[in-house]
């Protein structure tokens, strides 16, 4: 599962001091020089990054003998809005009232190879406190893997893409792992994802912003909390298999009847040809839940619609064709009135009957595909 969901990945690199990566820890973001403004503009939720501390044009020399460049640990880029600063944030923008590193990459988890305080109790880096900065930072660089150990790692520029095998190398390297989380859910802003052309399964797990789905990471963090480990809900939700089952069957149909078949970390399935486009929200439908199952599906749908697929729409510069919106469930739902409710909001509720995608209620575009 682990190359699976590294094959869907992209790999960066950031490279600072390590004084700088305390302050990267504490607000859960990183800076990059306005001259990568491109990149970063690519840079995506999902995106993984390996945290480099250098060991030049360090302020803690005098305080750390031997400091060598070690690689302290990784993370998840999250789904906040990227954006650029004004403000001053790591000591040499203060110290030089210069916003060098105006374009910040926002964190959802960072995966560090020692035990390390949360970032409400880091300091802010400043002068006055280099000492108290050089013991955390020698917390950092414990158990932090020697660039030697792993081969082919991009050891010049501040800012690089790194090989899927490099990372692979890292993520085998420690026995444990000790994760942070950013408190997403007090500054959540819905950020729209482009769709991927679908291809196979596990696309899905291209934009997901937490690890600890994975076992191979799970098993070695030490410290892991619930609140993180749900905080990819759709994830989780399309590893359920009577929801992974019903989407797979829908895909193919979409497939055999020659349309583009699309998704995102939000969208479960958008099918799209020249005449008229699909979007569909998948639901399993196995302890008597049809009811909240769909209450959320509906919100799903026409946010969707409105964010994801007018983005479509306007990144392809193609016109708008009409769209059916239909929830899917893994059995048939029995809640008639729900249905007409749904029916009459011109949404479609659908399920497989003997391998036959059917609608319940009315049809909304169901005999069209």
């Amino acid at each position: 599962m682990l190359q699976d969901y590294l094959n869907k990945k992209q790999f960066f690199k950031f490279t600072g001091p390590p004084e700088n990566w305390i302050t990267a820890i504490k607000y859960m973001t990183w800076g990059l020089e306005k001259k990568y403004l491109t990149t970063w503009t690519d840079i995506m939720p999902g995106d993984i990054f390996l945290m480099h501390s250098m060991s030049t044009n360090t302020r803690l020399k005098k305080f750390l003998k031997n400091i060598e460049s070690r690689i302290i640990g990784f993370g998840v880029v999250g789904n906040e809005v990227k954006r650029e600063k004004n403000e001053f944030l790591w000591i040499e923008e203060k110290e030089k009232k210069v916003n060098k590193w105006p374009l910040l990459v926002p964190f959802s988890e960072i995966y560090l190879f020692n035990q390390f305080p949360s970032p409400s109790f880091l300091p802010d880096v400043n002068s006055n406190n280099l000492d108290e900065i050089a013991e955390l930072a020698a917390q950092l660089l414990t158990a932090a893997v020697p660039l030697k150990s792993v081969p082919g790692f991009p050891v010049m520029g501040s800012f690089s893409t790194v090989q899927n095998n490099v990372v692979r190398e890292i993520f085998n390297y420690s026995k444990r792992l000790f994760v942070i989380g950013s408190p997403e859910d007090q500054n959540e802003i819905y950020t729209p994802s482009p769709l991927l052309k679908f291809e196979k399964k596990e696309d899905i797990f291209r934009y997901g912003t937490s690890l600890l789905l994975l076992s191979d990471i799970n098993k070695k963090t030490i410290n892991k909390k619930e609140s993180l480990f749900i905080r990819d809900n759709t994830l989780l939700e399309r590893a359920d298999n009577a929801h992974q089952n019903t989407l797979e069957k829908i895909r193919n149909l979409f497939k055999e009847r020659g349309y583009d078949i699309y998704f995102n970390r939000h969208v479960d399935l958008f099918a799209t040809d020249s005449k008229r486009s699909y979007l569909f929200e998948v639901k399993s439908y196995e302890n008597k839940n049809f009811t909240r199952q769909a209450r959320n599906g509906l919100a799903k749908l026409f946010e969707y619609e409105y964010f994801e697929i007018k983005k479509f729409y306007c990144d392809n510069k193609i016109s708008e064709i009409p769209i059916f919106k239909n929830l899917a469930f893994s059995k048939k739902p029995k809640d008639i009135n729900y249905i007409e409710f749904l029916n009459s909001l011109k949404l479609g509720v659908t399920y497989f009957s003997n391998s036959e995608l059917t609608s319940i209620g009315r049809s909304f575009g169901i005999n069209k595909i």
